[in-house]
């Protein structure tokens, strides 16, 4: 990551589940698959990831 430890990286595709495991070990912050199909779901996960690298706050979701 050359470090450039504010930028998460986030990958997704086609990924065999030991190599998303050695993703994450190398510092990837999410790894989406297929089986991740909760749009929803994926940008909240970008965006928690994005405001951890920022040392931001997590945002509150309304009830």
């Amino acid at each position: 990551m050359a470090g450039a430890t504010d930028i998460p990286v986030i990958a997704g595709g086609i990924i065999p589940s030991g190599d998303a495991e050695q993703l994450r070990a190398a510092g990837v912050a999410a790894v989406f698959t297929p089986k991740d199909f909760d749009i929803t779901g994926i940008i909240g996960r970008i965006v928690d990831e994005i405001r951890n690298a920022n040392k931001l706050d997590p945002l509150e979701v309304p009830a």
